[in-house]
């Protein structure tokens, strides 16, 4: 496969992942193009990249429309939230693509990590009950077939609960809350790192509670796949192009 373009080449996770290239028409040469970053792209990636030796590997290039974010890159203030935001066909180059239709409303991101930029990074497996009714037409036994997948995603995003969580007020309110109507609170699974550099990124930071996980994170602790599976598939020779589109 060969692809025309224009454009920069950028991919980092707190560092180049490649130098950014001049704005003309170049051709890239690839086996897999992916179009999308998020997390079904970085699956088909990891997918593709791993399953193979490295002389027997193709050629895979990810193309994401947005641009590359780095902690300092995400809005600090309400203020700068505006520039940040794509209504529809408007400033379709902003971080947050919020669509709004006549019967439903969508917000996902445009950036190298597509939605996992602007999410809370929440990571709970499904419940038995929805495993056993989807889909309903499939004689498939998902709790075991997904029990393996759910540990090896979940050891690559980082997913863990809170270490601090007693300590969180709104945590102990909701707690509370529960207690008083004979239910249980219990901390969410998130992707999240709390303790400092990990497997993938020596620059993923502990996360210090300031609650701007659905903004971006400016600290540089969250989970996104700008700081896992992304850095993994350059690893094993992905290569990417933030930015691609206009």
């Amino acid at each position: 496969m060969v692809v025309r373009t224009n454009g920069s080449l950028l991919a980092r996770h707190g560092f180049p992942f490649s130098d950014k290239q001049a704005q003309q028409q170049f051709e890239i040469k690839t086996d897999v193009l992916i179009v999308g970053s998020g997390y079904g792209a970085a699956m088909a990636a990891l997918g593709l990249l791993e399953s193979r030796q490295t002389t027997s590997r193709p050629a895979v290039w990810v193309f994401e429309a947005g641009r590359e974010y780095l902690p300092d890159d995400f809005p600090k203030t309400m203020s700068e939230m505006p520039g940040y935001v794509g209504f529809n066909k408007v400033n379709t180059a902003a971080l947050w693509d919020v669509r709004v239709g006549t019967g439903a409303v969508t917000i996902s991101a445009r950036g190298l990590g597509g939605t996992s930029l602007v999410n809370a990074n929440v990571a709970a497996r499904a419940d038995a009950e929805v495993l056993s009714s989807w889909p309903a037409n499939a004689q498939i036994d998902w709790h075991s077939r997904l029990s393996l997948v759910y540990n090896k995603i979940e050891k690559l995003l980082g997913v863990r609960t809170n270490p601090d969580i007693t300590g969180i007020g709104s945590y102990n309110a909701m707690a509370a809350s529960a207690a008083a109507l004979n239910a249980n609170a219990e901390a969410a699974p998130l992707s999240i790192n709390f303790d400092g550099p990990t497997l993938h990124s020596a620059n993923h930071r502990p996360c210090n509670q300031c609650g701007n996980c659905v903004i971006g994170c400016h600290s540089g602790a969250k989970g996104s796949l700008n700081m896992n599976a992304w850095p993994l598939a350059k690893q094993l020779g992905a290569s990417f192009w933030a930015g691609s589109f206009p």
